[in-house]
């Protein structure tokens, strides 16, 4: 072998292996993504709305609009939280707050707008064993005593 194919075979392995070795580094996926769905109350999909996704900590926010089946998706955000996701159409507005994304996953944060949010609360009875002192300083806990 002579040692210009030598010098052309060096710089090709020493190429082929710069490559190999920096391709997980194109792999890795430093962000995140959320997406969902957004209903009516009688679950029909609802095109058209506008979605705000904002990152509370830093103020950025971004836009994304559903589309016939009420789908929408918003990617390239930053990873953690919290983030508020707003849906808006025909001046009804739905939030969603304390929303996390995880690293490398599409959220899912679904909406309903035009249902009127019920709420019913039982009554609730507390009730307590007379004369017994849960919280003195000699309670502390299940202990063995040795001699």
């Amino acid at each position: 072998m002579t040692n210009r194919n030598r010098a052309r075979l060096s710089k090709l392995s020493l190429g082929l292996a710069l490559a190999l070795a920096a391709a997980p580094a194109f792999a890795q996926t430093t962000s995140s993504a959320v997406g969902g769905r957004l209903v009516s109350g009688d679950g029909a999909p609802i095109a058209g709305a506008q979605v705000t996704i904002t990152h509370v900590a830093s103020g950025t926010s971004s836009n994304a609009t559903t589309d016939a089946a009420g789908r929408y998706a918003a990617r390239g955000l930053r990873v953690g939280g919290p983030y508020t996701v707003t849906f808006t159409k025909d001046g009804q507005t739905v939030v969603r707050e304390g929303v996390y994304l995880p690293l490398a996953t599409v959220a899912v944060v679904d909406g309903q707008i035009g249902v009127a949010a019920t709420t019913t609360l039982a009554a609730v009875e507390v009730t307590g064993i007379a004369g017994a002192d849960i919280f003195n300083p000699d309670n502390k806990g299940m202990g063995t005593s040795i001699s």
